[in-house]
């Protein structure tokens, strides 16, 4: 799956077709991603309906074969956000094959998978085919970035739906907001708390070595995240502080609550970020993205494809 991107300094369709393939391709290559969540819990029942698995893949003779995870968030009926580098074909698609183009009985694929796992979604048909996606005009890939906290790799993307209705003809659950305005931290620059949400693999058994169990929706909040123009910093893992995105959280959001923007005195989450990047084996830290200080690029990009933020 495509983890966060790690830093090396400092911070460093078709589920059940009957035809199978001549030759099955590899397994799912989990070192490609950057980002799940360690120590977190896993989601239950209808919570976070819209945080959704995008899952990168080949079709071979009518089955889909899940290749990296991503994660993002649907907040419009056809339009997905998540992370610049989940959206770079150097990252996803480094052979720049047509997307959902059959060539010899093989197509690169990208779904947006809804629910609490891989496996129950694609069984269910539970899924909608992406067919277009674009980053940041400005994006840098984090990992061949020496300063992202301080030099922003504006690593915010956005993927469309070909689709506004599920595979299996279910409806779409709630779209998700983003944050209008700047973000208010307290006098320290500090934001708490935030709960983050990722489809990413939950830690490294030794260097190199990641567990394969992304796939599955977690999630897990986080004190004292510091917040600095465009990024959003959060720290090492503590006995009382005790989790961190990894690979595959890529694109998830950062969940922060505050007064409802419609003004009406309750307070709701709001997606403040994208999961960006992190250490390599998801122990010392992690940054996300601002989704405020890229607010014009989502907003019109939904607009140009007629899916216009809500209010």
């Amino acid at each position: 799956m495509f983890k966060r991107l790690w830093l090396g300094v400092g911070l460093g369709l078709w589920a059940g077709c009957s035809v199978a393939p001549e030759q099955a391709p590899a397994a799912k290559d989990e070192a490609r991603s950057q980002a799940p969540i360690v120590n977190g819990t896993n989601v239950q029942g209808s919570n976070d309906p819209s945080v959704v698995e995008l899952a990168y893949g080949h079709v071979y003779w009518g089955q889909f074969y899940p290749e990296g995870t991503c994660t993002g968030e649907l907040i419009g009926p056809r339009t997905v956000l998540t992370a610049g580098h989940c959206a770079d074909d150097a990252e996803i698609n480094p052979n720049h094959e047509a997307l959902n183009q059959h060539f010899a009985d093989q197509s690169f694929m990208i779904l947006a998978l809804f629910g609490n796992d891989e496996a129950s979604a694609l069984s269910a048909s539970s899924f909608i085919i992406v067919d277009a996606y674009e980053h940041h005009p400005n994006y840098i890939n984090p990992a061949q970035n020496n300063d992202p906290i301080n030099n922003p790799s504006n690593d915010v993307g956005i993927v469309h739906l070909a689709a506004s209705t599920l595979s299996n003809g279910s409806a779409e659950p709630p779209l998700m907001e983003i944050v209008r305005g700047t973000l208010k931290p307290n006098s320290n620059n500090i934001l708490d708390p935030v709960r983050f949400v990722g489809f990413g693999i939950t830690g490294y058994i030794s260097a190199n070595n990641p567990r394969m169990d992304s796939g599955t929706k977690r999630t897990v909040t986080k004190h004292n995240v510091q917040t600095a123009s465009a990024t959003l910093l959060y720290s090492e893992l503590t006995t009382t502080d005790n989790g961190l995105t990894c690979s595959g959280d890529s694109g998830g959001p950062s969940l922060f609550s505050m007064p409802d923007l419609r003004g009406n005195g309750s307070n709701r989450e709001y997606i403040i970020g994208v999961t960006s990047a992190g250490d390599q084996t998801c122990t010392q830290a992690g940054f996300d993205t601002r989704v405020d200080a890229y607010y014009s690029f989502i907003s019109g990009f939904m607009q140009a494809h007629g899916d216009a933020p809500s209010c």
